[in-house]
């Protein structure tokens, strides 16, 4: 999959019935197939523009490849395997989405993508698994930062941190303290800085 390929591979896939699972582009019928092709689409170009060292594909490229957050939603929404993909682990498609325009300096859009990540109401795809809090709530504070929004950086951060450690992930704990020591924590001075090295490093440990 590449971000020219992927709309015609996943098509193809699913014309030879290779995943019967899967619904045919264009469709909108309900609780008939677990998955639309548009959403493997929308994740094998996301997951190629995160992974490829040289991508080859324009900011104007990824606005027009990607759906919107209500064409997402409205995709999952239709789809019957959606309430648990979207809602209940962590395939939800929308912090993927979030993360390939961050990595391409779309901020704006990238900061809708996980706003609509962190929302909870399953009526709109919303999600109340950590993880994709946790990732979607980092993105968000790294976005924040990037447009110079220090103070809502170091919230977004804080509040990924606190989820992550509710459930155990301290992986994701390390993750969030890391960027939020790098983003927000050491602009603001030595002392500061050292506080969030000592939080890190407590975090660190918990690793074990």
């Amino acid at each position: 999959f590449t971000w020219l390929s992927a709309d015609d591979a996943v098509d193809q896939m699913v014309e030879d019935n290779k995943f019967p699972w899967w619904r045919p582009r264009g469709q909108r019928n309900r609780g008939t197939q677990t998955h639309a092709a548009e959403t493997a689409s929308w994740m094998a170009k996301a997951g190629y523009l995160l992974v490829a060292r040289n991508p080859r594909v324009s900011k104007a490229e990824v606005i027009a490849g990607l759906p919107s957050v209500e064409e997402a939603i409205d995709c999952l929404l239709t789809e019957t395997n959606s309430s648990l993909d979207a809602s209940f682990n962590d395939l939800n498609p929308l912090p993927f989405f979030a993360l390939a325009c961050e990595k391409f300096g779309l901020y704006g859009e990238a900061l809708q993508y996980c706003s609509a990540s962190l929302c909870t109401d399953f009526s709109k795809a919303g999600s109340q698994y950590a993880t994709v809090h946790a990732v979607a709530g980092m993105c968000k504070g790294r976005c924040l930062s990037a447009l110079g929004r220090t103070a809502e950086a170091g919230l977004a951060f804080e509040t990924a941190a606190k989820e992550a450690h509710s459930y155990g992930w301290y992986l994701y704990e390390v993750h969030a303290l890391r960027d939020l020591k790098l983003c927000v924590v050491d602009k603001m001075g030595h002392a500061e800085g050292e506080h969030g090295s000592r939080r890190l490093g407590e975090a660190l440990r918990r690793l074990k």
